[in-house]
């Protein structure tokens, strides 16, 4: 019953994200021109340094102040999981993170609510 439950928040949450990344991929096609012209011409201007480029939300955050978490996925959700972080150029960890954020705005106002109030207790 548990298996089935995940199975099916887990399918949910592919879905959603692969909907929302649709969306969010046209947004990027009709930008991708804007975009690299303004990367060329600022070329000069930006300070390239070598080495990975820092982690987080404009390049400040600090990975190691993030929670750790692990989950288990069937083969082919990990594998959708893979695919869609190669294809948007994102971590996985943001990935799975709009898709909870997705997930989240499709519940029932209801359960919005009610996932509200368990956010308040636990904080």
């Amino acid at each position: 019953m548990v298996f089935l439950l995940m199975s099916t928040i887990s399918f949910t949450l592919v879905l959603l994200v692969i909907s929302f990344y649709a969306v969010k991929a046209q947004v990027r096609k009709t930008t991708a021109l804007t975009v690299e012209v303004m990367a060329t011409s600022n070329k000069h201007l930006q300070k390239q340094f070598p080495g990975r480029p820092p982690a987080g939300k404009g390049g400040i955050a600090v990975t190691r102040d993030y929670i750790q978490t692990t989950l288990r996925l069937d083969p082919d959700t990990k594998e959708l999981l893979d695919a869609l972080t190669r294809l948007l150029g994102r971590s996985q960890r943001q990935v799975m993170g709009d898709a909870l954020i997705l997930y989240v705005r499709r519940l029932k106002l209801s359960d919005q609510e009610l996932l509200q109030g368990l956010l308040r207790r636990k904080g």
